[in-house]
């Protein structure tokens, strides 16, 4: 009975899959605020988690495959939807599932309401699943993306606190070339209990905001100092972009 009910659904998995992804814009304002353009997209992930578990209803399926979800995924991720909005889809995706099949189940009939709890089961245990998959295809991405900005980030700095700083790569990463720098290095002090560098690095941004109104401060690590540098003198709008010199002006201070 329960592969029969399936077919059921499987008959109206078109019309559900958009209903699914009108779902996700009317109740989570991140995916709203995707373009109309782009949500071809949730139809597509939304009709490839209803065929997973219409195969599993159907007794057709094989081993879960995680692939399919964390490329989903890893997409939300590079359509810049947060993970939290991308957890929630599932909740959207199941509540709406589940209504589908309700539609499809004659609760007059003892036998097809005996089946609907095994629907019900089977349809919370795919949620669970796609969706640890989904979520570990966005962070892996996250982590990806983290990781290159911070190699970049780092070797940015080292470029300048060696003055071997090209001009067309600080332009790139949208850090304003100046003709000298300001810096503050936070050294560790022995006699002090250990404090996690991470930790520093928000203050130390707002230091360097407050210190230099307008500017944008890189922040690093270095030989496990922390430092902040912006330009000491900014740049002009429409002026040459001036070739980094390694002249720098720099205070010390311990944590």
């Amino acid at each position: 009975m329960v592969a029969e009910i399936a077919a059921r659904v499987a008959a109206r998995a078109d019309e559900l899959a958009v209903r699914i992804a009108a779902a996700y814009a009317d109740d989570i304002g991140d995916y709203a605020r995707v373009a109309a353009a782009e949500r071809t997209e949730f139809v597509r992930s939304a009709r490839a988690n209803l065929d997973a578990l219409l195969a599993d209803l159907a007794g057709d399926a094989g081993p879960f495959d995680p692939r399919p979800f964390e490329r989903f995924g890893r997409d939300r991720m590079r359509m810049g939807i947060p993970v939290d909005a991308v957890m929630r889809s599932f909740t959207v995706w199941g509540r709406q599932v589940w209504a589908a099949f309700r539609e499809c189940i004659d609760a007059a009939q003892p036998v097809e309401s005996a089946a609907s709890l095994a629907i019900g089961e089977r349809i919370f245990a795919h949620v669970e699943r796609a969706g640890a998959s989904t979520a570990a295809g966005f962070m892996r991405e996250a982590m990806l993306v983290w990781s290159d900005r911070e190699v970049t980030r780092n070797a940015l700095l080292v470029a300048l606190l060696t003055g071997r700083a090209d001009a067309a790569e600080l332009a790139r990463s949208g850090f304003s070339a100046a003709p000298a720098y300001a810096a503050v290095v936070a050294v560790p002090r022995r006699d002090a209990d250990p404090v996690r560098v991470e930790t520093l690095v928000r203050p130390a941004i707002e230091l360097g905001e407050r210190l230099a109104a307008g500017a944008h401060p890189l922040v690093g690590v270095r030989e496990s100092a922390l430092v902040v540098l912006w330009p000491a003198e900014p740049a002009v709008a429409g002026a040459p972009t001036p070739v980094p010199s390694p002249r720098r002006s720099a205070a010390s201070s311990g944590w």
